[in-house]
């Protein structure tokens, strides 16, 4: 029964394998001149050849593309295959949030994508080759600036360079960032379990073997993407694949200590000199939302993600039903959270994190419609905490005419206008900015005002709520979702339940508290959901915490310098942990979620409310 669950895999798998690589066009020939507006970028040990360049600026021209990534044509069998399991060519064309991929030899922009690049990718335009990690690198910085233009083809005369393990190696991390380890470590599992099936038990193991061997013909036969003979490779897979794959490992640098910036070291370790328990105020024993004295104890616990170090308590409001922190940290130490999170080390991280959300955000753009009283769109939409403006993007797609800004405190926002995923960036804090620069200017006035998963991270959520009213139309729309704290898998799962989210999470607001706070500030509630808005990550976020919390991430600058057994510990953990993440997922997306708001398991909920 498991080898005939395993051959399916292995042939469904080659299956979807088949039908992407089906979809990388073919550059065709042409004798037109390159368009005056086209860069070609390559990368090192890489050379374009007048043809290619021709044939690449007539197919973009065509296609209506300003960003280009070019396959070479005689790609070796081994690296096709790695490609094409890691980009899906149709989703990269047609989904604006893909998170980007390149074959890491030439691409064609548009110039004046270029430019929205910022200026370090301004320099490579000089038409000088670049190592491989920088040119990734670009490849989805220019992504980011041309989500709804780009694409990928084959070129038949581009010649592929060597591959080295060196270069995989930077382009896994620039691509996955710290999830190329657990991407090295399935594979890993893998083969050892290929491997030892030959040993363990012949009779299963060499045809669980030989149909992954087969998975090449399977995904590559007649397609006429690559130049290479395929039966050579269908014979070594298995030996050359696991060669590949140390080669990649060596230079991962999984097991040495590396990529520690040491400026930064040096800046944690004076911020964590100075007592963390300045950072706190006062403990209070009132209520900040109702004023009751009534509380209990919900959540103590470390740093949930960062594991920066101090300890958080959850208390809850018997009155009114608020979940607050308890003693609330201080602007200062909020800052000090923060920091390396949204922005700095974690930036790349947490943009790849809210690429995979365009249905939630689909479902948040659609909640306005038929609430827009004589309006066929919204005309301006602010998206508070919008960090890096993956939903305004998203939304844009719904409501192409409505003019998107967003408001953060992080740097991101300064990078969603430049790259043109809003049409302004304001960063700020909500209520100060609404009674500033706002209230000063009689046009910054907004029909929609959306704060997805916001509020909880506020100081005061009644003020900033005011603030959204305050900049609202008479009628404007208040939409906001926010996690459940009655949701049972709060207490099931207790401190490793995500939407506890320690030590940023400050405020937690039930259903019913958050619409006594909208009807005191002057909202009508129109509409409320929770299936709809039900997240589907409680069982393997709850994984992903645990296995944080037992081994944390490597060369992080506020922790102890990470060792050899401390890494071989990060692995083990992970190398036990993956293989759950896969059912958990699976429970997550297809027992729990279709069913949640049913069963009252919803994590999250949306209110919108209408400005009186």
């Amino acid at each position: 029964m498991i080898f005939w669950i395993l051959a399916l895999l292995l042939v469904l798998g080659a299956l979807r394998l088949r039908g992407r690589v089906g979809h990388y066009a073919l550059l065709p020939d042409t004798e037109r001149d390159v368009h005056e507006s086209h860069v070609f970028l390559t990368a090192q040990g890489v050379e374009l050849s007048a043809a290619t360049r021709r044939a690449a600026s007539a197919y973009a021209r065509a296609a209506g593309l300003d960003l280009l990534h070019l396959v070479p044509g005689n790609w070796s069998v081994n690296e096709w295959m790695g490609f094409a399991e890691l980009c899906d060519p149709l989703e990269y064309r047609t989904r604006p949030l893909h998170v980007g991929c390149s074959a890491g030899h030439a691409m064609l922009v548009e110039r004046s994508v270029l430019e929205r690049g910022g200026e370090a990718l301004e320099e490579l335009g000089q038409g000088l080759p670049v190592g491989m990690a920088a040119f990734v690198g670009a490849a989805m910085e220019l992504r980011r600036c041309a989500p709804h233009s780009s694409g990928i083809a084959v070129a038949p005369d581009l010649i592929a360079r060597s591959a080295r393990g060196e270069d995989r190696a930077a382009a896994l991390r620039t691509i996955l960032g710290d999830l190329a380890q657990a991407v090295i470590l399935v594979q890993g599992a893998v083969f050892a379990f290929l491997i030892a099936s030959l040993f363990v038990d012949p009779s299963f193991g060499w045809p669980l073997v030989a149909l992954y061997h087969l998975q090449v013909p399977l995904a590559l036969g007649g397609q006429g993407r690559t130049s290479r003979r395929l039966w050579p490779f269908i014979l070594a897979r298995l030996p050359l694949d696991v060669l590949v794959w140390a080669d990649t490992v060596l230079h991962l640098r999984m097991w040495n200590a590396g990529g520690v910036n040491e400026e930064l070291r040096a800046e944690y370790t004076s911020l964590l000199a100075e007592d963390w328990r300045t950072r706190f105020e006062a403990r209070r024993s009132d209520c900040p939302s109702c004023g009751s004295q009534e509380l209990v104890l919900t959540l103590e616990h470390a740093d949930f993600f960062q594991h920066k170090p101090g300890r958080f308590r959850l208390e809850t409001c018997q009155s009114c039903g608020l979940v607050f922190q308890n003693p609330r940290l201080t602007p200062e130490g909020l800052e000090f959270y923060y920091k390396d999170f949204y922005d700095g080390l974690g930036a790349e991280k947490l943009d790849f994190i809210f690429s995979f959300e365009p249905d939630g955000y689909e479902h948040r753009a659609r909640m306005v419609e038929g609430h827009l009283q004589e309006r066929l769109a919204p005309r301006r939409w602010l998206d508070v905490g919008g960090g890096h403006g993956h939903f305004c993007l998203s939304a844009a797609g719904h409501w192409p005419q409505t003019r998107f800004e967003v408001l953060d405190l992080a740097d991101s926002v300064v990078a969603a206008e430049r790259r043109g995923w809003v049409e302004a960036g304001h960063r700020a804090l909500f209520p100060d900015w609404a009674q500033g620069p706002a209230a000063a200017d009689a046009d910054q006035c907004f029909d929609v005002v959306s704060m997805s998963h916001y509020l909880e991270h506020t100081l005061d959520p009644r003020a900033e709520i005011a603030a959204a009213h305050s900049i609202l139309e008479p009628g404007g729309l208040l939409l906001i979702e926010l996690p459940d704290p009655e949701c049972p898998f709060g207490r099931w799962l207790g401190w490793t339940w995500l939407p506890w989210f320690q030590p940023q999470h400050l405020n937690m607001l039930p259903l019913r508290r958050l619409e006594h706070e909208l009807a005191t500030a002057g909202f009508e509630v129109l509409e409320r959901e929770r299936g709809a808005a039900h997240q589907r990550v409680d069982l393997h976020y709850a994984l992903l915490v645990l296995m944080g919390r037992l081994a944390p991430e490597p060369d992080r600058p506020w922790l102890p310098p990470t060792h050899f057994m401390g890494r071989l510990r990060h692995a083990a953990v992970w190398l036990v942990g993956l293989p759950l993440l896969l059912p958990a997922k699976l429970i997550d997306q297809f027992v729990i979620g279709p069913f949640a708001g049913r069963l009252g398991l919803s994590n999250t909920y949306r209110v919108l409310g209408r400005a009186r």
